[in-house]
Parts: structure tokens; C-alpha cells; sequence
């Protein structure tokens, strides 16, 4: 499964669902004398029961440490008061600042993180085509049943 990015005003927002752990010893057993046959390997995780976790970036093209910590601090309150309604069990999600988080008002960055999150995991539903592609198109096909017009 993919992840997926949303870029806003104030930031840009990616998000993709965690990976499992990948060292299950039922899957890949240790060979015969490894040293990790002797060793506990944790085993899959599901990914349902595993909190959302969040990661900031802020690049130096932002400001001095001080700007930069305080878009930081932004976005970690912004995601404590948002995250808990919105935000998905099983997903990693990604806030990279933009030049105008620093400037923005703290419900204008809020309600970007809402709308970002609920697009994140809004089910594509647009753009299905029903019937045989073949057959589309015709004339016999139409509403109604009737061919229109000349053949």
C-alpha cells in the first residue's frame, strides 16, 4: 500500500500505513547452528492495534533554532488536540513545514492538519467505470436501448 501526500497552505502532510515487523521466526526460521535460533525474535505486529506516530521536519531554510523549535512546538500542540479524533491507528504521518507555518494562525494550521488527515484516508470512490469497455460507447448502449441517428 502506497502513502499519501497532501500539500497545504501551511504545510505539507504524507502519511502511509506502518510496515510489520518482517522478522517473524514462523515465516523465516533461523538456520540450524544460527546464533539467532538461541535469541527471542519478536513476532508480526498488526498494524490496527499500533498508535499513529508522527514525525516533523523543518528544514534551516526556515529560520534560526529558535523559529525553527517554535514551528515544532506548533505542530506537536497542533497534533495533540487534532490526532486523537482524526488521525488512524497503523499510520505514520510526516508534517514538513512550509515558510508560511511560522507566520500562520494556530487555527488556520489546525484546521490544514484536519483537512489533511480526513484526505489521507478518504476512500477513492470517483472514476469508476461500470459495463464492458468494449461495448461502451456504442450506440446500442445508451440510455434507453435505441440506437439514435443515422448507423
Amino acid at each position: 500500500r502506497h502513502g499519501h501526500k497532501q500539500v497545504l497552505r501551511t504545510m505539507i502532510v504524507m502519511s502511509a500505513p506502518q510496515p510489520q515487523i518482517r522478522n517473524n521466526p514462523q515465516a523465516h526460521p533461523p538456520r540450524k547452528n544460527s546464533p539467532l535460533k538461541k535469541r527471542t525474535v519478536p513476532t508480526t505486529v498488526p498494524t490496527d492495534d499500533v498508535l499513529p506516530r508522527f514525525g516533523f521536519t523543518v528544514t534551516k531554510r526556515m529560520g534560526s533554532a529558535v523559529q525553527r523549535n517554535r514551528i515544532k512546538r506548533r505542530f506537536r500542540e497542533a497534533v495533540r488536540q487534532v490526532a486523537p479524533a482524526h488521525a488512524k491507528a497503523g499510520f505514520d504521518y510526516v508534517l514538513i513545514a512550509r515558510h508560511s507555518t511560522a507566520e500562520a494562525a494556530f487555527a488556520n494550521l489546525l484546521a490544514d492538519l484536519k483537512a489533511a488527515l480526513k484526505a489521507a484516508h478518504r476512500s477513492k470512490q470517483g472514476g469508476k467505470q461500470t459495463g464492458d469497455s468494449k461495448t461502451q460507447g456504442k450506440r446500442e448502449n445508451w440510455p434507453g436501448g435505441k440506437a439514435v441517428g443515422p448507423k
